[in-house]
Protein backbone atom coordinates (compact mmCIF):
# COMPACT_ATOMS: atom_id res chain seq x y z
CA UNK A 1 0.00 0.00 0.00
CA UNK A 2 2.82 2.35 0.95
CA UNK A 3 3.81 1.64 -2.74
CA UNK A 4 0.64 1.99 -4.62
CA UNK A 5 -1.23 4.48 -2.86
CA UNK A 6 0.94 7.10 -4.45
CA UNK A 7 1.22 5.47 -7.79
CA UNK A 8 -2.56 5.36 -7.05
CA UNK A 9 -2.70 9.53 -6.45
CA UNK A 10 -0.83 10.15 -9.69
CA UNK A 11 -2.69 8.06 -11.70
CA UNK A 12 -6.50 9.88 -10.67
CA UNK A 13 -4.13 12.92 -10.83
CA UNK A 14 -3.41 13.01 -14.49
CA UNK A 15 -6.70 11.73 -15.86
CA UNK A 16 -8.28 14.78 -17.01
CA UNK A 17 -12.03 13.60 -17.06
CA UNK A 18 -11.94 13.28 -13.17
CA UNK A 19 -14.10 16.46 -11.67
CA UNK A 20 -13.62 15.38 -7.67
CA UNK A 21 -12.00 12.90 -6.19
CA UNK A 22 -13.83 11.08 -2.98
CA UNK A 23 -11.54 8.94 -1.11
CA UNK A 24 -12.28 6.55 1.61
CA UNK A 25 -11.88 3.02 3.05
CA UNK A 26 -14.09 -0.20 3.16
CA UNK A 27 -14.65 -1.51 6.32
CA UNK A 28 -14.49 -0.34 9.96
CA UNK A 29 -11.56 1.82 10.04
CA UNK A 30 -9.32 4.64 7.34
CA UNK A 31 -5.90 3.07 8.06
CA UNK A 32 -5.95 1.03 11.39
CA UNK A 33 -2.45 -0.71 11.09
CA UNK A 34 0.91 -1.33 8.67
CA UNK A 35 1.15 -2.98 6.08
CA UNK A 36 4.14 -5.05 6.59
CA UNK A 37 4.63 -6.87 3.50
CA UNK A 38 5.00 -3.45 1.60
CA UNK A 39 8.38 -3.20 3.58
CA UNK A 40 9.50 -7.22 3.86
CA UNK A 41 13.25 -6.09 2.41
CA UNK A 42 13.38 -4.72 6.01
CA UNK A 43 13.66 -7.94 7.60
CA UNK A 44 17.54 -7.69 5.73
CA UNK A 45 18.13 -4.78 8.30
CA UNK A 46 18.37 -1.00 7.03
CA UNK A 47 20.72 0.68 4.24
CA UNK A 48 20.81 3.30 2.72
CA UNK A 49 19.64 1.99 -0.69
CA UNK A 50 16.44 0.02 1.12
CA UNK A 51 15.84 3.40 2.73
CA UNK A 52 15.87 5.33 -0.49
CA UNK A 53 12.57 3.26 -1.58
CA UNK A 54 11.00 4.21 1.94
CA UNK A 55 12.10 7.62 1.04
CA UNK A 56 10.61 7.67 -2.74
CA UNK A 57 7.75 5.90 -1.78
CA UNK A 58 7.28 8.65 1.35
CA UNK A 59 7.23 12.02 -0.78
CA UNK A 60 5.11 10.21 -3.97
CA UNK A 61 2.47 9.49 -1.05
CA UNK A 62 1.93 13.04 -0.08
CA UNK A 63 3.06 14.60 -3.43
CA UNK A 64 0.77 13.18 -5.61
CA UNK A 65 -2.66 13.52 -3.25
CA UNK A 66 -1.60 17.03 -3.25
CA UNK A 67 -0.69 17.31 -6.61
CA UNK A 68 -4.29 16.02 -7.93
CA UNK A 69 -6.32 19.32 -9.49
CA UNK A 70 -9.54 18.56 -8.74
CA UNK A 71 -11.09 19.25 -5.39
CA UNK A 72 -10.34 15.90 -3.17
CA UNK A 73 -13.84 14.97 -0.61
CA UNK A 74 -12.22 12.84 2.27
CA UNK A 75 -14.81 10.89 4.22
CA UNK A 76 -12.89 9.33 7.25
CA UNK A 77 -14.99 6.16 8.26
CA UNK A 78 -12.85 5.12 11.12
CA UNK A 79 -9.20 5.16 12.80
CA UNK A 80 -6.57 6.88 10.78
CA UNK A 81 -3.78 6.15 13.06
CA UNK A 82 -0.79 5.10 10.05
CA UNK A 83 0.31 7.93 7.92
CA UNK A 84 -3.30 9.95 9.77
CA UNK A 85 -2.18 13.23 7.77
CA UNK A 86 -3.48 11.51 4.73
CA UNK A 87 -7.04 11.10 6.30
CA UNK A 88 -7.37 15.03 6.52
CA UNK A 89 -5.61 16.43 3.43
CA UNK A 90 -8.72 16.74 1.77
CA UNK A 91 -10.74 20.18 0.54
CA UNK A 92 -13.53 19.01 2.78
CA UNK A 93 -13.03 16.18 5.45
CA UNK A 94 -15.70 14.55 7.00
CA UNK A 95 -15.69 11.89 9.65
CA UNK A 96 -18.05 9.44 11.58
CA UNK A 97 -18.08 9.69 15.10
CA UNK A 98 -15.61 6.50 16.22
CA UNK A 99 -12.80 8.31 13.75
CA UNK A 100 -9.76 8.70 15.72
CA UNK A 101 -6.77 10.16 14.07
CA UNK A 102 -3.07 9.50 15.78
CA UNK A 103 0.81 9.41 15.41
CA UNK A 104 2.48 7.15 17.06
CA UNK A 105 5.90 7.41 15.30
CA UNK A 106 7.67 9.52 18.09
CA UNK A 107 5.92 7.12 20.93
CA UNK A 108 7.78 4.09 18.84
CA UNK A 109 11.47 5.47 18.82
CA UNK A 110 11.28 7.07 15.04
CA UNK A 111 11.55 10.33 13.84
CA UNK A 112 8.35 11.72 13.00
CA UNK A 113 9.44 13.38 9.44
CA UNK A 114 7.21 11.65 6.82
CA UNK A 115 4.74 14.26 6.41
CA UNK A 116 2.80 13.96 9.44
CA UNK A 117 5.52 16.65 10.54
CA UNK A 118 4.74 19.35 8.16
CA UNK A 119 0.84 18.45 7.73
CA UNK A 120 -0.16 18.43 11.86
CA UNK A 121 1.07 21.63 13.03
CA UNK A 122 -0.20 23.28 9.88
CA UNK A 123 -3.86 21.79 10.46
CA UNK A 124 -3.84 21.81 14.50
CA UNK A 125 -1.13 25.30 14.99
CA UNK A 126 2.36 24.82 15.86
CA UNK A 127 2.50 24.02 19.54
CA UNK A 128 -1.14 21.70 19.70
CA UNK A 129 0.57 19.90 16.54
CA UNK A 130 4.02 19.27 18.28
CA UNK A 131 2.30 17.77 21.05
CA UNK A 132 0.36 15.63 19.51
CA UNK A 133 3.12 14.20 17.12
CA UNK A 134 5.57 14.26 20.88
CA UNK A 135 3.07 12.71 22.79
CA UNK A 136 0.97 9.88 20.54
CA UNK A 137 -2.53 10.85 21.80
CA UNK A 138 -5.47 9.98 19.80
CA UNK A 139 -7.61 13.15 18.55
CA UNK A 140 -11.10 12.34 18.75
CA UNK A 141 -14.00 13.65 16.02
CA UNK A 142 -15.40 15.67 18.23
CA UNK A 143 -11.98 17.36 18.87
CA UNK A 144 -10.68 17.14 15.01
CA UNK A 145 -14.11 19.04 14.13
CA UNK A 146 -13.68 21.73 17.52
CA UNK A 147 -10.09 22.26 16.46
CA UNK A 148 -11.23 22.89 12.64
CA UNK A 149 -9.38 19.79 11.03
CA UNK A 150 -12.56 18.11 9.65
CA UNK A 151 -15.85 19.98 8.52
CA UNK A 152 -18.59 17.56 9.91
CA UNK A 153 -19.37 14.34 12.02
CA UNK A 154 -21.68 12.01 10.17
CA UNK A 155 -23.38 8.71 11.18
CA UNK A 156 -21.56 5.78 9.70
CA UNK A 157 -24.26 4.70 7.59
CA UNK A 158 -24.64 7.89 5.60
CA UNK A 159 -21.35 9.32 5.50
CA UNK A 160 -20.81 7.83 1.88
CA UNK A 161 -24.02 9.45 0.71
CA UNK A 162 -22.76 13.06 2.54
CA UNK A 163 -19.28 12.59 0.68
CA UNK A 164 -20.68 12.29 -3.14
CA UNK A 165 -23.38 14.73 -2.01
CA UNK A 166 -20.95 17.43 -1.03
CA UNK A 167 -18.94 16.11 -4.40
CA UNK A 168 -21.80 16.56 -6.56
CA UNK A 169 -22.27 20.06 -5.24
CA UNK A 170 -18.63 20.81 -5.73
CA UNK A 171 -18.61 19.59 -9.27
CA UNK A 172 -21.69 21.96 -10.85
CA UNK A 173 -19.09 24.56 -11.16
CA UNK A 174 -17.43 25.32 -14.16
CA UNK A 175 -14.56 22.90 -14.98
CA UNK A 176 -11.59 25.77 -15.05
CA UNK A 177 -13.11 27.22 -12.04
CA UNK A 178 -13.05 24.14 -10.24
CA UNK A 179 -9.77 23.09 -11.05
CA UNK A 180 -8.13 26.56 -10.77
CA UNK A 181 -9.69 26.80 -7.03
CA UNK A 182 -8.21 23.16 -6.02
CA UNK A 183 -4.96 24.61 -7.35
CA UNK A 184 -5.29 27.63 -5.74
CA UNK A 185 -5.78 26.44 -2.43
CA UNK A 186 -3.43 23.40 -2.25
CA UNK A 187 -0.86 26.08 -3.32
CA UNK A 188 0.21 26.78 0.44
CA UNK A 189 0.40 23.15 1.68
CA UNK A 190 2.18 22.38 -1.41
CA UNK A 191 4.86 24.50 -0.34
CA UNK A 192 5.26 23.52 2.71
CA UNK A 193 5.90 20.03 1.73
CA UNK A 194 8.05 20.47 -0.95
CA UNK A 195 10.33 22.87 1.24
CA UNK A 196 9.95 19.78 4.38
CA UNK A 197 8.99 16.56 3.24
CA UNK A 198 12.38 15.61 2.28
CA UNK A 199 14.09 16.67 4.80
CA UNK A 200 11.52 14.96 7.65
CA UNK A 201 12.11 11.61 5.41
CA UNK A 202 15.88 12.06 5.44
CA UNK A 203 16.08 12.65 9.28
CA UNK A 204 13.43 9.68 10.08
CA UNK A 205 16.10 7.19 7.84
CA UNK A 206 19.29 8.18 9.61
CA UNK A 207 17.55 7.92 13.16
CA UNK A 208 16.74 4.42 12.34
CA UNK A 209 17.93 2.00 14.68
CA UNK A 210 16.14 -1.58 14.12
CA UNK A 211 13.00 -2.24 11.65
CA UNK A 212 10.67 -2.66 12.12
CA UNK A 213 9.95 0.08 15.00
CA UNK A 214 8.60 -0.87 18.35
CA UNK A 215 4.74 -1.35 18.09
Amino acid sequence: MHEELGRCFWEVGRDAANRVVVLTATGDSFIAQTDHSGFAFTSLGMTPARWDVVYNEGRHLISNLLAIEVPVVIAVNGPAIIHSELAVMGDVVIATPDAIWQDTHYKRGMVPGDGVHVIWPELLGANRGRHFLYLGAPLSADDALQSGVIAEIVERDVIIPRALEIAREIAEQDDVVRRYTRILLTRRMRALVEAELSHGLSLEGIAHRTWPPAQ
